[in-house]
């Protein structure tokens, strides 16, 4: 399925999604991203040397997430092999939930069978390009008509930022800027609403931006942790974020994004791991050793 000397994305998926990995590996190829799956392999000997071949030699992996199929044999060990191989991880979200090792990775939304976007594509192509520029650039003559929707796209992308790839309006004076957050209906966000955000001012070495909302109880402002920013600079870059289920429609959300020092990261990860919230101080604007970078954008469900 894959010139062998290309790089190319593994996909790892569980059975039931069979049918849409199918029509995802197609997209894919018609949009030059060379991927591998597990077509050709009866299902009891799917964990054999070739599948921890392919993981081994593979430039990423894209996880293609069903309800309840984190908790399946062969897809643990295919994220566990990722993993130890240092694998950059793709996750796709078909439908349930995310994953819970995922959640601290930036996930797209292909609920309904959709395809990936123009800007996912361009993004995962950039990947592979850098893991093998020449083999992936000889491609492109015959990729010129499949890909000319997502150059327009690029290029409109590029008449929005400025010089520096930041957006014309600057962020205010700060390093980053919350520009829209969608709404499902008039005057309400829904559970997976979308936050556009711009970055006029990457963070300093070894720490990060995440995006994250609070509510309030009670005097003091309590936080979720819910998308790490990507690194660089960026002008109106899209995050979706997800709220769960049982939140009741109506209630109140502020979002911001805020610094987050290393000694803070192991805390920020559990907080999405476990989707536990850490609450500020009585008259504080952000749980310690956290600094707001942003503006806050109020939204409700």
């Amino acid at each position: 399925m894959t010139d062998p000397q290309a790089p190319f994305l593994f996909i790892c998926y569980p059975r039931s999604a069979g049918d849409y990995v199918a029509e995802l590996w197609a997209f894919l190829a018609r949009h030059g991203i060379p991927t591998w799956y597990d077509m050709d392999i009866p299902t009891g000997e799917r964990w054999a040397s070739v599948i921890e071949g392919k993981i081994a030699s593979c430039a990423g992996v894209l996880v293609v997430m069903s309800d309840g199929a984190d908790q399946r044999r062969f897809i643990r060990q295919e994220l566990d092999a990722a993993r130890d191989g240092g694998k950059r991880l793709f996750p796709l979200l078909l439908d349930g939930k995310i994953y819970a090792e995922l959640k601290s990775i930036q996930a797209t939304f292909a609920e309904g069978g959709t395809m990936p976007g123009p800007s996912w594509v361009l993004e995962v192509r950039r990947h592979l390009e850098r893991q093998h520029p020449s083999r992936l650039r000889r491609r492109r003559w015959w990729l010129l008509g499949a890909t000319a929707a997502l150059s327009v796209a690029a290029a409109l992308f590029a008449l929005y930022r400025g010089p520096d790839g930041t957006p014309p309006g600057g962020c205010e004076g700060r390093p980053a800027r919350i520009e829209a957050v969608s709404t499902e209906t008039p005057g309400h966000t829904g559970h997976r609403p979308t936050i556009t955000v711009s970055v006029c001012r990457a963070p300093q070495a070894d720490h990060e931006y995440w995006l994250m909302d609070y509510w309030e109880e009670q005097g003091s402002r309590v936080y979720f942790a819910k998308a790490r920013i990507a690194g660089g600079l960026s002008a109106g870059r899209p995050y979706q974020v997800v709220h769960d289920e049982r939140t009741e429609k109506g209630s109140a959300r502020t979002y911001l994004i805020v610094d987050v020092p290393p000694r803070a990261r192991e805390t920020i990860e559990k907080m999405v791991q476990d989707d536990e919230p850490r609450i500020a101080q009585p008259g504080a604007t952000a749980p310690e050793s956290l600094t707001i970078v942003s503006n806050e954008a109020f939204a409700i469900l």
